[in-house]
């Protein structure tokens, strides 16, 4: 079952190779929804 992980991941990493790029340039709204998060996270 651990082997058939990998094929799976690999659907996984297409979506996820767009998120992070996407992911920066609202990095900076983030930032201001990520400070209400803090307090969550801790």
């Amino acid at each position: 079952l651990h082997l058939r992980a990998p094929p799976p991941n690999h659907l996984f990493a297409p979506p996820l190779a767009p998120l992070p790029p996407r992911a920066q340039p609202p990095k900076g709204q983030a930032h201001t929804q990520h400070k209400p998060l803090p307090p969550f996270l801790s």
